[in-house]
């Protein structure tokens, strides 16, 4: 939770245009996720339609989100409850490219791996899992 208010008191948020083939966001970003499974980070479930099988990324978006409209969310995001706010959307592609008029890091897992511009597309069936039949 500190490691939140501490990003959060530090982070200037970017110029970020997002698109793919069926739709474009631009605008001021807090985050966002280009995910295939649900959760990320601590438990927190930014994508909750995200599926590993239907060949599609869920992006979330959370644009110029303030700090209290992003804790106030917190508890939904834990239990996988999709945000209702105007600065988060939520959109699904196989493909995403990610631009912005200055320097903006990637992450991937966890891990810094470059900066935008970039494009992010999905291979399906590419690696194969043993997991249950019910997993999402």
């Amino acid at each position: 939770f500190k490691h939140i208010i501490k990003t959060f008191l530090y982070y200037a948020k970017k110029e970020v245009s997002c698109t793919s083939n069926h739709w474009r966001w631009q605008g001021k970003l807090l985050q966002l996720a280009v995910a295939n499974g649900r959760y990320f980070g601590n438990a927190i479930c930014t994508a909750p339609d995200a599926k590993l099988t239907n060949g599609k990324f869920q992006v979330a978006i959370f644009g110029d989100l303030s700090i209290w409209d992003y804790l106030k969310n917190l508890r939904k995001l834990k239990k996988g409850v999709k945000i209702s706010h105007p600065q988060v959307s939520y959109y699904f592609t196989d493909e995403v490219h990610l631009d912005s008029t200055s320097s903006c890091g990637i992450e991937a897992d966890g891990e810094y791996v470059g900066l935008v511009p970039a494009t992010i597309s999905i291979l399906p069936k590419a690696i194969y899992f043993l997991m249950p039949t019910d997993i999402q």
